[in-house]
């Protein structure tokens, strides 16, 4: 089974986690919120599959390209 890693887009701090490991995700769900110069930015997933791992938890900062979470695709 192919993997992916979902990546921070930008720098800020995880507001909301709304995936959790062994959930079925589709392409376009909505991942993860993250906060940034008080904008709230939502990480979409890129695939259908389910989620093998999450990294990233609320309040947690984040930089442009961390790991937020690992999908297994298919």
């Amino acid at each position: 089974m192919n993997q992916a890693v979902v990546r921070a887009p930008i720098t800020g701090t995880v507001l909301e986690v709304k995936a959790s490991q062994g959930d079925k995700v589709r392409r376009d769900d909505v991942l993860v919120v993250i906060e940034s110069m008080k904008m709230e930015n939502e990480v979409l997933c890129d695939y259908d599959g389910r989620i093998s791992g999450v990294n990233s938890f609320v309040g947690q900062s984040v930089a442009e390209g961390d790991e937020l979470m690992t999908l297994d695709i298919g």
